[in-house]
């Protein structure tokens, strides 16, 4: 395991977007305080500037509710950000910083073309299901992840990129020992086993890419904004 390297540049020690250890799993309790070094991906942590004007990130899932909160905090602190999303005009915000490219993570193409000039990404990406209920209908199939992890490390290798951070989930792969009681029936028995097994096999893909990886795993994300339980 690599030791925590300073940050530098623009980010000052403390900050929501020090750096911390890659190439582990790192599960974040269900509420911290925006100002929380521990914010993980929702404050867009763990990435290690490439100088005085911090990183370049592409970014996926920009127009969803972690994605946004990542893509505000990013710009706030100074990065520059590449969304790569189904639709531009998904996303309000505005930046001088932030480019907004046309496209999905699924097509090789588009991810080529997203990743030029970056020297991290962030996937806020979910195997999403039609509704928030556990027991709702998949919407993708089971590993859509996976095959997007495995897209993006073999085009990082390609364009010589090392650094990238994942949304996960507490609960999911080996973690599932330490998930409360009811959450590991709802992973067994309900819908929610279907994106925690992606899950598990995005935190696989990229533990054998030999990158710099870090996937976060979140205890729950909710809907009550920035300083809300869970976002």
């Amino acid at each position: 395991m690599k030791t925590q390297t300073p940050c530098a540049g623009s980010i000052p020690q403390g900050s929501p977007l020090q750096c911390a250890p890659a190439n582990r799993s790192l599960k974040c309790p269900p509420y911290l305080p925006p100002t929380s070094p521990r914010r993980l991906f929702c404050t867009g942590s763990f990435l290690r500037p490439s100088g005085r004007n911090g990183c370049s990130i592409l970014l996926y899932g920009g127009s969803g509710r972690t994605g946004t909160i990542v893509m505000e905090q990013a710009l706030t602190a100074g990065h520059s950000v590449r969304a790569l999303v189904r639709d531009p005009f998904a996303i309000s915000q505005t930046h001088a910083n932030l480019t907004l490219i046309k496209g999905t993570p699924e097509n090789g193409d588009d991810v080529v073309k997203a990743m030029q000039g970056c020297n991290a990404v962030i996937s806020t990406l979910n195997n999403a299901r039609a509704s928030d209920s556990p027991f709702a209908k998949p919407m993708n199939r089971d590993n859509l992840l996976q095959d997007i992890t495995d897209l993006t490390t073999a085009t990082m290798h390609d364009q010589g990129q090392r650094r990238i951070v994942t949304l996960g989930a507490a609960g999911g792969g080996e973690s599932y020992d330490t998930a409360p009681f009811l959450m590991q029936k709802l992973i067994a028995w309900s819908n929610l086993g279907h994106a925690y097994r992606d899950h598990a096999m995005v935190k696989s893909a990229l533990a054998a890419s030999g990158l710099d990886w870090t996937v976060g795993r979140a205890m729950m994300l909710g809907k009550k904004g920035r300083n809300g339980a869970g976002d």
